[in-house]
């Protein structure tokens, strides 16, 4: 799933999840158009009763150096996914619940870095 039909998603979840009216939708990355936008967010109103945010940002630094990240919270749950790595989940969180696992490798590496040869090192 491209970067902005996540980003369609996520604040249309956002707005479902906290029964708000409010819905937007933004290109952020497009290899037909030639967009790709680093950093994005949108969230409730400021006279919203019930909070909620969907942010878009591109790590930089290290093995991460290009990941997209992009972090949803409906007031309740709390997840971000990483559209770069095939749209996987780096954290969920529900209140005082945490959901996942504790990696080893500290950093969100691009793939980039991930050698494919069965016989090597995952991370490269």
């Amino acid at each position: 799933m491209a970067v902005s039909k996540l980003a369609k998603i996520g604040v249309l979840a956002a707005a479902v999840g906290t029964n708000c009216a409010h819905a937007s939708e933004a290109v952020l990355t497009s290899a037909a158009q030639n967009i790709h936008v680093d950093n994005w967010s949108e969230s409730s109103p400021a006279e919203s009763p019930i909070k909620w945010s969907v942010k878009k940002t591109t790590l930089h630094g290290g093995k991460q150096e290009g990941v997209d990240l992009i972090e949803v919270d409906n007031g309740k749950l709390t997840f971000a996914v990483i559209p770069t790595r095939g749209m996987g989940l780096l954290r969920a969180q529900m209140g005082d619940i945490r959901l996942g696992w504790d990696s080893p490798v500290k950093e969100v590496v691009n793939p980039a870095y991930i050698n494919l040869d069965p016989e090597a090192a995952w991370v490269g």
